[in-house]
Order: C-alpha cells, then sequence, then structure tokens
C-alpha cells in the first residue's frame, strides 16, 4: 500500500503562513520602535502581539480575530510548533554565549551576587504562590508544582537585556560587567534546571520525596552526562566533520540536527526540549574551533526570524482587559513589587556579604539581574503550555517580565556612576565572546535583540 503526499485540504496551511507573516513584520517593526526608545526590542515585539491580539485588534473587529487567532487545535498546535523551534533556536544561542571558564574566573563574586538573587527569590516566589487565589489558578490541587513554577519565574534573569545595558555603558570588558553576566549565567542554569523538576512534577506524577528525588536525579544525570561524555562525542564528531565533509554550512547543519536531538531526549526523559537546545549550545560554546560566521548565521535565523515570531505569539496570548480588573490589576502591582524587591535585596546582600562589593557595586548587580527580559517570557509560556499558569497568571507574569526589563538600564546607569571605575580592572580573552552578544544594533546576530 502506497503513501502520498498531498496537499493539507483544509485552510489551516495557508491561513498559518498569513499569520506568520503578519506576525513577524509587526513584530520586527515594532521592535525596531522600542530600540529607537532605548528599550529592548523584546518589549516591542510582546506589544506586536498584544495589538493583533484580542486586547486590541482582534477585539475591536471580531472578524479579523476570528481568523488570526488560533480558533481549532490544528492552528494552534501549528503555530506552537513553531513558536518551539523559535524558542530552541534562541536558547541555543543563549547556550553558546554561556562561557563556564568565564563563570570559574568570577568564582567569588558571581557565586555571592548569584547565591543572593537565587535563594531569596525562591523563597519569596514560593510563598507568594501559596496565597494566590484559588480562582487565578488552573487547578487549586496543584498549588505546590504554581508555587515552585512562581519562584523559578521570580529568580530567573535575562542575560541579552543586562549584556545591552552593559554595552551601552562601556563595561562589558570591565570586571564589574563580567561579574553580573557570570552571576546572571549561573542564575539561569540553575533556573533551566529546577524548571525541568519542575515539569517533570507537572507531568502528573505523584508528588513524593521519591518523585522529586528522581526528578532531580534525571535532570543532574542529563547535564553532568551531556557536558562530559557528550562534550567529548561532540568534539569528535565536530573534527569528523570537519576533516571528512566539504558540504558548505556543515558546522550548521550539525549543530543544528544536535539541538533537534538533544532536544528529543530532554523531552522523552519528561525534562524539557528546551534545555536540550540550551545544553548543545553550552557544549559547542567549549569548541573553540567553532567558526563565528556560523555563530552568527544560526543568530540570523534565530533572531531576524522564529525569536520574534515567538514573543508576538507569546504577546497573543496576553489579556490587558483582564488585567484591568481591581483584583487583578492588585496582584498585578504585588508581583511585580515582590519580583523587584527580592531580586534586588537577595543580589545586594549577595554581594554584600559574601562577594565582599561596596554599596553602588551591589546596587548594580541588584538591578542588573532584575531583569526577567525573554528570558521570563519563555518561563511564562512553559507554564501556560503545560496548564501551571491561568491566562490571567500569564499575563500576570509577562508584564512582570518587561517591567523589570524597563527598569534595569535606568537603575545601573544611576548606581555606575557611584562607582569608582579604577577598582575595575579591563578584561580580555573570555569576554570577548560577550561582545557578541550585544554589537552594532543593525547587525542581525544576538546583539541586535539585546536591544
Amino acid at each position: 500500500m502506497s503513501h502520498t503526499l498531498t496537499a493539507s485540504p483544509t485552510p489551516d496551511i495557508p491561513a498559518l503562513l498569513l499569520q506568520l507573516a503578519i506576525l513577524l513584520i509587526t513584530a520586527r517593526m515594532l521592535g525596531e520602535l522600542a530600540q529607537r526608545c532605548k528599550q529592548p526590542a523584546v518589549v516591542g515585539e510582546i506589544l506586536a502581539g498584544i495589538v493583533l491580539g484580542p486586547s486590541l485588534l482582534s477585539g475591536l473587529f471580531p472578524a479579523f480575530g476570528a481568523w488570526f487567532i488560533p480558533n481549532t487545535p490544528i492552528q494552534g498546535h501549528l503555530l506552537a510548533l513553531v513558536s518551539l523551534i523559535g524558542v530552541m533556536f534562541f536558547l541555543l544561542t543563549i547556550g553558546l554565549e554561556t562561557d563556564v571558564s568565564m563563570i570559574r574566573k568570577q568564582a567569588r563574586s558571581a557565586l555571592g551576587v548569584a547565591l543572593g538573587g537565587l535563594v531569596i527569590p525562591l523563597i519569596v516566589g514560593f510563598f507568594l504562590g501559596q496565597f494566590v487565589p484559588d480562582t487565578l489558578l488552573v487547578n487549586p490541587d496543584h498549588r505546590i508544582v504554581f508555587a515552585l513554577f512562581m519562584a523559578i519565574a521570580m529568580s530567573i534573569s535575562a542575560i541579552p537585556v543586562i549584556a545591552k545595558v552593559l554595552m551601552d555603558l562601556s563595561l562589558i570588558r570591565r570586571t564589574i560587567g563580567q561579574t553580573v553576566i557570570a552571576s546572571a549565567m549561573i542564575d539561569d542554569l540553575v533556573g533551566w534546571i529546577l524548571l525541568s523538576i519542575v515539569i517533570g512534577m507537572a507531568s502528573g506524577q505523584e508528588l513524593t520525596l521519591h518523585s522529586v528525588g528522581l526528578s532531580v536525579l534525571t535532570v543532574t544525570g542529563f547535564m553532568l552526562v551531556s557536558l562530559t561524555l557528550g562534550l567529548w562525542a561532540v568534539k569528535h564528531l565536530f573534527n569528523s566533520v570537519q576533516s571528512k565533509l566539504r558540504m558548505p554550512d556543515k558546522q550548521l547543519t550539525l549543530i543544528v540536527t544536535l539541538m533537534l536531538i538533544w532536544g528529543t531526549i530532554g523531552h522523552a526523559l519528561g525534562i524539557e526540549a528546551l534545555l536540550g537546545a540550551f545544553t548543545v549550545g553550552i557544549i559547542f560554546a567549549q569548541i573553540p574551533q567553532l567558526n563565528s560566521d556560523t555563530v552568527s548565521k544560526l543568530k540570523s535565523i534565530s533572531l531576524g526570524i522564529f525569536t520574534p515570531i515567538f514573543f508576538a505569539a507569546s504577546g497573543l496570548k496576553v489579556d490587558v482587559i483582564g488585567l484591568l480588573k481591581p483584583d487583578t490589576l492588585l496582584l498585578t502591582v504585588l508581583v511585580i513589587g515582590i519580583a523587584i524587591s527580592c531580586k534586588m535585596i537577595g543580589v545586594y546582600l549577595g554581594a554584600r556579604f559574601i562577594g565582599k562589593d561596596d554599596h553602588w557595586t551591589a546596587v548594580f548587580y541588584g538591578a542588573g539581574l532584575n531583569a526577567r527580559g525573554s528570558m521570563g517570557i519563555i518561563v511564562a509560556n512553559i507554564g501556560f503550555s503545560l496548564q501551571i499558569l491561568s491566562q490571567d497568571m500569564f499575563s500576570i507574569i509577562t508584564v512582570m517580565a518587561l517591567f523589570t526589563s524597563l527598569m534595569t538600564p535606568v537603575i545601573m546607569k544611576i548606581a555606575v556612576k557611584r562607582i569608582d571605575m579604577h577598582d575595575q580592572q579591563s578584561e580580555t580573552g573570555a569576554e570577548e565572546k560577550i561582545l557578541l552578544v550585544c554589537q552594532e544594533e543593525n547587525r542581525q546576530t544576538l546583539p541586535t535583540y539585546c536591544g
């Protein structure tokens, strides 16, 4: 019996293609506008979804909304698939910028800052999750999982936003800049590991000491094997591909193939495909022979096409009108206030008492790691797709991520004026990779997105 591939008899595919075109161009244009206003591009990209979605155009023109907003399972799955690919590419590029050697170099200060930026937000976020009204939960019986998810959303940081501000302040080469980047890397590494554990809990397994321990072992085992045996295998495969194949863009093909394979393994283990993509990025970041042109092409594909679509699609889910209800608006303000205070206080205490930094340097670190930005929105999307977050809670966390990113450059610029730069050495070497994070804004690389 033969099987013949035919075009879809339904209008879902043509509709998807036109939806993607509208999302992409709107996201890119509003992202450009945000950058011209000295704001992160993600603000404009999220705003694109909000403008096109039920909060504005789709709400004002129901006929447009009925066509544009996915309203069948097939349409929803198709857009979700494109978004998944987009966020996998984005986390791959973030992994490529994660410099393990730099983290070791800035270990003392970075660990102190990262520890404070993790512990207090995790504790405060967990307790906040205990007091959110049942009406805002998908399932009140799963409050522990929801609270753990809130803790992670509070503790994660956005490296692209931080790197862009450091570039604007000409601090990316300085010790203070390297420390805040390394701290954000540590926070995000731990955050993704914890997120994968919570995802395992959300899969329906009973919450017991055994299930939690199994989730911890699965995630840590996946990371350890990937960064040891996996790194060894990838290096040998990379060298073999380099020496034996003549095809163009062979490094690019290898990286994307392994990203998909690692994502598949992660999903099969009940972790998260995104952690697999992030891990592959970290692996390739430790291969010196990796061509910089290959990295630039990856970032162009991600940040010029897929990532704007992902964030615009995220904006479609934000219900601005729902946030204007008095009780929801109050909770939104409360979540934003708690998120800012717990992160900045935690980082400040860690920098002062563990890293032994002065007052304004500690404030500078706190302001930097306070930005949730793109990473916070990715976490919110995961929670929404797994039905951990309700519509209102998704909107609240997304708004929190955007607000903290908007205030980050303001506070960092105030703090840096009061720091003695004579004590801040100029670094060279490993941090050259971080310079790739934020180059000129007209380059189609990760730096473009940092804006």
